[in-house]
């Protein structure tokens, strides 16, 4: 999914994305916080939250499994549209991914609270 999210290429992204996926920022510091449910609103989502970059960049740091979830430390930077004010950003995601696809996605802006949300003990 992440060269295809990167070339904006929706189809091929949402193959990985299971039909009734949630897509919940709701632990986030995100300014965009919500919920989305089944893959036609999350590729909404993206086509809106991409619209708003001049330059968008996600580097996934580290994964680590846990069951059918991965916790994944990402670091983002992006240039606003309009604005060209630069922005950075680390945060962590949550993924429970089942017969090969994402069926749930949690943003998390507290390191601990998605390592602890996924049965880890925090670091």
């Amino acid at each position: 999914m992440t060269a295809a999210y990167a070339r904006r290429d929706w189809e091929l992204a949402a193959e990985a994305l299971h039909p009734d996926i949630e897509w919940d920022f709701t632990a986030t510091d995100w300014p965009d916080q919500g919920l989305s449910r089944g893959r036609d609103e999350v590729l909404r989502f993206f086509r809106r939250f991409l619209g708003a970059w001049d330059d968008y960049r996600v580097d996934f740091e580290d994964f680590i499994p846990a069951g059918d979830d991965v916790v994944v430390f990402v670091r983002e930077s992006g240039v606003g549209k309009g604005s060209g004010a630069r922005v950075e950003h680390a945060w962590t995601q949550l993924w429970t991914v089942r017969e090969g696809r994402l069926v749930r996605f949690r943003g998390f802006s507290d390191r601990d609270a998605a390592l602890a949300a996924a049965g880890l003990a925090p670091e």
